[in-house]
């Protein structure tokens, strides 16, 4: 089963590379990282026209810094998987099953 790990850092300060080596490392490892990118700074967001930016009055208070694929067993090692990932009081780490479409069948 296939889960997106999503890595959240503060909008404002100056973007930094996640410390995750050591989890990406035993991931690869197990066999359960499929991808793993860290996301260009905010300033370099090509804006869609047409469609609203991101959310709050100011701005949001979090972006995304970075995401990981994980291909694990089950939710629960996932999320044991995740909480091998260094964070901060700054960083918030979401961990979602991501659906799958096969052909024109419903997302599942």
């Amino acid at each position: 089963m296939r889960f997106l790990l999503s890595l959240y850092g503060p909008a404002s300060g100056s973007p930094h590379r996640p410390p995750d080596d050591d989890f990406v490392a035993a991931a690869r490892t197990s066999g359960e990282l499929v991808d793993a990118q860290v996301v260009a700074d905010p300033s370099t967001a090509v804006p869609i026209p047409g469609r609203p930016g991101p959310s709050g009055a100011d701005g949001p208070s979090r972006l995304l810094a970075a995401y990981y694929l994980l291909d694990c067993a089950d939710d629960e090692r996932a999320a044991q998987l995740a909480a091998t990932l260094p964070a901060g009081p700054e960083i918030t780490l979401e961990l979602r099953p991501v659906m799958v479409r096969s052909g024109p069948e419903p997302w599942t």
